[in-house]
């Protein structure tokens, strides 16, 4: 078992985030009512069997039935609909920025296959995303989850645990969280929506402070920024700065030799990549790695790094000195060629070698060049090459 332990246990899987803030089975309605619209007839609620069933009758009225302040930002909200019943068409979905019958934004899909975004602020319904098809979404279906991943400003989409779209948006902090459903438009149109849970979850926190992935998947910048954005550790948004197929740099005498990249820009917030290789030299100690926050001729820099016996550091180079250096014996820097991965931001340096973080740094928010370079720890000749270099610029 774990740590040694004996004895049975259970592992839970959670969707979006690993803490559960709210779940509801619908054993009772509990807090659960509808909203007040000015519709043709008046929505139904009721808890029954497992089940909170909501239904609305007449041409496109909507219905919404919402039961949980919600003052969290990330959370994914998901909702597990068991069926549905409609003399015509439907449109289900969840509400996952509430504030009353006038404001509010929801995620809708039909039985058609289509699924949409849209807000409604003071009564007046605005399309975020419109209505449209996706392979994930069959149709006719009327069994499934369907989820939101509400990071900062963007809002993810998923059906059946599969990612079909996203929007940046803005709302306001404090909501609740809703189901909804509509009618269609069509003379004696009914929907009947049956709801097995909804469930929302949130990152885990240590001293209400965010816990840092300490593992992420080594893949392209988009898909790497995407799980960070998720994981709350950098704000929704950015764009590629750099990319480079190949780098190289050179040094023969002890040392560090910096290479600038992206000459003439300078950079606060971003990430930063690039897969490392270098000879092997047996009783060598030299190693490659990544400059950033460089001010150029002063010679303030930090450098990020990997070197031949397995180590990794982070240095923080003012003037003649290094003013700052961390350094880690991980098995995870052993390898070579490395992926490494720079997370920088105002409050400091993350530092992932080959998907794992190494390490951590407070820096301070500074702007300055990007580069990277070879390091000799003794007399000896290093040629590092850089392959895959990528910056994505933070907003």
């Amino acid at each position: 078992g774990y740590a040694e332990s004996e004895g049975e246990y259970e592992l839970l899987m959670l969707p979006g985030y690993g803490q559960a803030l709210y779940r509801n089975d619908f054993d009772d309605l509990g807090s659960w009512a509808t909203a007040a619209f000015e519709a043709e007839a008046s929505p139904t609620l009721e808890a029954r069997n497992g089940l909170l069933i909501l239904s609305q009758e007449g041409i496109s009225q909507p219905a919404i039935a919402a039961g949980f302040p919600l003052d969290a930002n990330p959370y994914y909200m998901e909702m597990a609909v068991e069926s549905i019943t409609a003399s015509a068409g439907w449109q289900i979905g969840l509400v996952f920025q509430y504030e009353d019958a006038q404001n509010y934004a929801a995620v809708l899909v039909n039985q058609r296959g289509a699924w949409q975004i849209n807000r409604v602020e003071n009564g007046t319904s605005s399309i975020l995303r419109d209505w449209n098809t996706h392979p994930a979404i069959t149709p006719g279906d009327d069994r499934f989850t369907l989820g939101v991943l509400v990071t900062g400003a963007g809002i993810e989409v998923f059906y059946n645990g599969q990612y079909i779209g996203s929007v940046i948006e803005t709302f306001p902090g404090n909501t609740s969280i809703a189901v909804m459903l509509s009618t269609v438009d069509a003379l004696g149109s009914s929907v009947t929506a049956r709801y097995e849970s909804v469930l929302v979850t949130v990152p885990r926190m240590e001293a209400d402070t965010l816990v840092i992935p300490p593992y992420l998947i080594t893949a392209e910048p988009t898909f790497v920024a995407r799980s960070l954005e998720r994981s709350g550790v950098i704000p929704v948004g950015g764009s590629s700065a750099l990319n480079l197929s190949e780098s190289f740099v050179q040094l023969g005498t002890v040392g560090v030799s910096r290479f600038p990249l992206a000459s003439g820009q300078t950079f606060t917030n971003f990430l930063f990549g690039a897969t490392i290789n270098w000879p092997a030299q047996p009783n060598t100690l030299n190693g490659c790695g990544l400059v950033v926050q460089d001010q150029g001729e002063s010679n303030n820099y930090l450098l990020a790094y990997l070197d031949s016996q397995g180590g990794a550091g982070l240095a923080q180079r003012t003037g003649e000195e290094y003013s700052t250096s961390l350094f880690w014996d991980r098995e995870e820097a052993s390898s070579i060629p490395s992926r490494i991965l720079l997370v920088v931001q105002d409050e400091g340096v993350l530092f992932y070698v080959n998907g794992t973080l190494i390490g951590t740094m407070e820096t301070g928010a500074v702007a300055g060049g990007i580069g990277i370079a070879a390091v000799n720890f003794e007399p000896t000749s290093t040629e590092c090459q850089f392959e895959d270099i990528w910056l994505w610029q933070l907003p």
